[in-house]
């Protein structure tokens, strides 16, 4: 249930952002990942619209990830080698 909330609030950001939710316009993804989650940190987009802890954000660009995965298209957090881009972490 988690992971429908917070796909309708990547969802909604990348609409407010006139941004392909699905990320297939970009040619680096990670940019607009780390927008959303900066936002999502400092409570602009949380659910609660209050700050959350890094974790939070960690949890909430994971399910951003795994529900593109699940599409069948790439996670953009993760290297080719399947590690976690740096740029996240």
């Amino acid at each position: 249930m988690a992971s429908n909330s917070t796909w309708d609030i990547w969802w909604n950001f990348c609409n407010a952002l006139w941004c392909n939710p699905y990320l297939l316009d970009l040619g680096d993804p990670v940019p607009i990942l780390q927008v959303f989650a900066h936002r999502y940190w400092t409570g602009e987009i949380s659910p609660s619209h209050a700050p959350v802890c890094g974790r939070t954000v960690g949890d909430a660009v994971r399910a951003v990830g795994q529900t593109l995965s699940n599409l069948g298209l790439a996670d953009p957090r993760l290297l080719p080698s399947g590690k976690l881009t740096y740029r996240l972490s």
